[in-house]
């Protein structure tokens, strides 16, 4: 048990390989931790990508503002 909430079941066992079995409520997120890893890259690849993004924007906007202060 983990806590009051998660238990953890040994499933299977076949050689070097042991299957686990995990109940916890469903707004537990569990992952393993090569796929939480992974997610955390892409998310951080996704905000700088964001970030980049509204950088470029707000440049043109500014950039279209001061075109048209010059006409």
């Amino acid at each position: 048990m983990i806590g009051k909430d998660i238990k953890i079941t040994l499933v299977e066992v076949s050689g070097e390989t042991i299957r686990l079995g995990i109940d916890a409520p469903t707004i537990v997120e569990i992952l393993r931790t090569e796929i939480y890893i992974a997610l955390q890259q892409e998310n951080k690849e996704s905000v700088t990508s964001a970030e980049d993004a509204v950088f470029f924007a707000s440049k043109t906007i500014s950039q279209n503002i001061e075109d048209k202060k010059l006409l």
